[in-house]
């Protein structure tokens, strides 16, 4: 998660997200699971973003990007070939951003202790012809595989990522 509140607490840093990445591949690889970088992204005063590929760019520009808008973020992902979608966009705490900005949206968030209005997102996402994505919000174990994706797709890379978000070749899934 990167935000502007981490970064004010002086607990966040382009070091400590290469090092949790490796960390958390390392015990994926060992339990049988792929990891890949992505991001969630908070625009103060907006809310959560997801982008999806490579993430680089957002954390080579430290610390000035905590500072930029929901416009410059998603043209920032267009020029870097990453994916743009707003997280459980219809929270009380949420301002949903013009569709244009975006790739896609969540419309399907796990978290049982936030109403995410799941069913609006849909609506919505029919609506503007946005792609959809779906995502457990595990911040508790309870939560974990409570929503998400499925493919017949091997994905091994981040470009194969993309490839299965940008075709659709995915079914999303939770409540």
């Amino acid at each position: 998660y990167v935000g502007k509140p981490y970064r004010d607490k002086g607990i966040y840093s382009p070091k400590l997200f290469d090092e949790a990445y490796e960390i958390f591949a390392e015990a994926g690889e060992k339990c049988g699971l792929r990891t890949l970088k992505g991001m969630e992204y908070n625009v103060p005063g907006t809310g959560d973003f997801l982008i999806y590929g490579d993430s680089c760019f957002i954390v080579d520009r430290f610390p000035e990007i905590f500072d930029i808008n929901v416009r410059t973020l998603g043209e920032l992902c267009r020029e870097n070939g990453s994916l743009l979608y707003q997280a459980h966009p219809f929270r009380d705490d949420i301002r949903i951003v013009d569709p244009q900005l975006l790739f896609g949206i969540e419309v399907i968030n796990g978290a049982k202790c936030h109403d995410s209005r799941n069913d609006i997102a849909t609506a919505w996402a029919e609506k503007y012809g946005l792609h959809r994505v779906a995502g457990s919000d595990s911040h508790q174990l309870i939560q974990v595989g409570t929503a998400g994706v499925v493919t017949g797709m091997d994905i091994r890379t981040n470009d194969d990522l993309l490839e299965m978000l940008r075709t659709d070749n995915y079914t999303v899934f939770g409540e």
